[in-house]
């Protein structure tokens, strides 16, 4: 994460969540990108010019802000059918995050990729086909539970320019000291520590 930040340290950093049920397309990108619309709004017409363009239109497909943004363009999609205007919206999408990392590097964040929807998972893909990260300072870092890692995520846990990395489970000791910084508690709450390990096989 320190080798993508600019010389200043700087860096975009966005967290996306995958609900178990109930997600809607690109549920895990829609933080970073309603970010992404909110920045644009701050920073002005130019500058929205700049980083979506005419790419607001599709992206509004998801974000709805996006099309009411200073400086956006485009004719916004009722919906998304076929190959080719997914592409079309994957496109938009890597556009976007190149054209924002041009100021400084993007960190994306998405957790719980087992539950990640097709539309997700399928950009995370194309991205990785069709993109050089050595030229665009983007970092996307992927968790997801092994013993739930099956069809597209599986592709891409093996494909190029992928890195896995395997996170043992949690010790009782590392279940205390969550415990006490979330819960702000001066005593070592051990009982409930050991409570919480056991039941949650480390994983809490």
């Amino acid at each position: 994460v320190r080798g993508c930040a600019d010389d200043d340290g700087h860096v975009h950093v966005f967290i996306g969540e995958c609900p178990p049920v109930g997600a809607r397309p690109l549920e895990a990108l829609r933080p970073a990108l309603q970010a992404v619309a909110d920045l644009c709004r701050t920073l002005g017409p130019e500058q929205t010019r700049r980083i979506v363009g005419s790419d607001a239109a599709l992206l509004a497909v998801a974000v709805p802000e996006f099309a009411t943004l200073p400086g956006a363009s485009g004719v916004v999609a009722s919906e998304l059918q076929g190959l080719e205007a997914r592409r079309r919206l994957w496109e938009s999408i890597t556009r976007t995050f190149r054209a924002l990392a041009e100021d400084r590097p993007v960190i994306l964040v998405l957790d719980d990729l087992q539950w990640a929807d097709e539309l997700t998972l399928s950009w995370i893909e194309y991205l990785l086909q069709t993109s050089t990260f050595d030229e665009t300072p983007l970092l996307i870092i992927g968790r997801y539970r092994t013993d739930e890692c099956e069809g597209t995520l599986e592709r891409l846990v093996a494909a190029r320019g992928t890195k896995a990395m395997a996170l043992g489970r949690l010790e009782t000791s590392d279940v205390e000291r969550m415990v006490e910084d979330m819960l702000a508690l001066r005593v070592q709450p051990h009982l409930f520590s050991a409570h919480l390990a056991r039941h949650s096989e480390g994983n809490p």
